[in-house]
């Protein structure tokens, strides 16, 4: 089995990462290693690159066939077919994690990010006399009161309406008194505000973009791997949310959708904005 030198060279690279994923999977299942390696990170780094880079080195030279040796004045390349079988089956164990890890890395990646917001729901119904509207049943009411009703889902995205008194405020009064809270808040940015109509009241909605710094919730191996690897377990997240005020009679409404990223499911927001009635 002949092996070119840019075949060997990416296996060899790939070998390389193999070799990172052992470690970090030996940080993560040895109880009490990551403290340890953790004490004298810095060292062990060094081992791990260039023990990395000397293993991938063996690697290359083990795999690619066309060895140049001196032959009095001129280099010749040499094959010999007595390790064959041992190479194949070096390449092939090497091929076979690489695909493994890419087939499932796709697959954890396609699940995390596969919401469905074209399937049929089913909807469901919340009157409590002052309140109407309908929502999708991948959505819980997790709070009902005078003051507020609280909608999640489980993708985190969730529905916050609060109801208060108006105190003479008139709706425009109410959008600039909450914009200039908006516009106080550093970590808060309008994108848009309109003027639109919930069942031919007049409303308006604004969106917002909501930065905040979180420590991310991980177990004590992942954190053991982060910190072996000078990463900061925090990291500034952005929320999005559509703010709708509207006002009838002596009270004010205001609904806030709530959801990370690009998680916003349209198609459920509208079954819930178009049924809202008080």
């Amino acid at each position: 089995m002949r092996i070119g030198k840019p075949t060997a060279i990416f296996l060899s690279v790939i070998f390389f990462i193999e070799l990172l994923l052992l470690f970090f999977l030996l940080l993560f299942f040895w109880e009490g290693l990551g403290d340890f390696l953790i004490e004298y990170r810095f060292i062990f780094q060094i081992v791990l690159w260039v023990g990395g880079a000397y293993l991938s080195k063996k690697f290359y030279n083990y795999i690619y066939n066309d060895v140049k040796i001196k032959e009095g004045r001129h280099a010749v390349a040499v094959y010999s077919s007595t390790s064959d079988k041992g190479r194949k089956v070096v390449v092939g164990l090497v091929t076979l994690v690489f695909i493994v890890f890419i087939v499932y890395a796709s697959i954890m990646i396609f699940s995390s990010n596969n919401i469905d917001t074209d399937n049929e729901v089913s909807i469901n119904h919340f009157n409590n006399q002052n309140i109407s509207f309908n929502y999708s049943n991948n959505w819980s009411i997790e709070s009902n009161n005078s003051t507020d009703i609280v909608l999640v889902d489980s993708y985190g995205r969730y529905i916050y309406i609060s109801i208060d008194k108006t105190d003479g405020y008139t709706l425009d009064m109410l959008y600039n008194l909450y914009r200039s809270s908006w516009e106080e808040d550093e970590n808060i940015s309008i994108i848009n505000s309109s003027n639109i109509k919930i069942n031919n009241i007049p409303a308006i909605v604004s969106y917002l973009n909501i930065s905040y710094n979180e420590t991310v919730n991980m177990s004590e191996e992942m954190l053991n791997i982060v910190s072996f690897l000078n990463i900061k377990p925090n990291e500034t997240k952005h929320t999005n949310s559509y703010k709708i005020i509207m006002t009838k009679e002596d009270k004010y409404y205001l609904i806030s959708y709530y959801y990370t990223g690009d998680a916003i499911n349209e198609k459920e927001f509208k079954i819930f904005i178009n049924s809202f009635k008080v």
